[in-house]
C-alpha cells in the first residue's frame, strides 16, 4: 500500500534540495556583480537623500528614479561590454 509522504518531509526535501542548488549557483561574471553593487549603492545614497520627495510621490516610485539614475551613471563610468551601445568606442578600434 502506498503511503503519501508527510507534509513535513516534502518541505523538508524542497528546502534541502533549493539550499543545495542555490549553494552551488555562482555567476561567471564578478564584473557585472560589481557593477549591480555600485548600481544598489548609489541608488541608496540617492534614495535616502530625498526625504520630501518620498514623503510626497511614496517610496515606490522614488526609488525606481534613483535606481535608474543610478544606472545611468554606472553605465558611463563601467561600460557593460566592448561594442555596446554604452562603449560604441572600442567597437570601431577606440575612436
Amino acid at each position: 500500500m502506498y503511503r503519501f509522504p508527510s507534509p513535513l518531509r516534502t518541505v523538508a526535501a524542497t528546502v534541502l534540495a533549493m539550499t543545495a542548488i542555490g549553494g552551488c549557483a555562482t555567476s561567471g561574471n564578478s564584473y557585472f556583480e560589481l557593477r549591480e553593487r555600485q548600481v544598489a549603492r548609489i541608488a541608496g545614497e540617492c534614495y535616502w537623500q530625498r526625504e520630501g520627495e518620498r514623503l510626497v510621490y511614496g517610496p515606490a516610485p522614488v526609488y525606481a528614479a534613483c535606481r535608474q539614475w543610478a544606472r545611468s551613471q554606472v553605465a558611463v563610468r563601467m561600460p557593460s561590454a566592448v561594442g555596446t551601445a554604452a562603449n560604441p568606442g572600442y567597437a570601431l578600434g577606440g575612436q
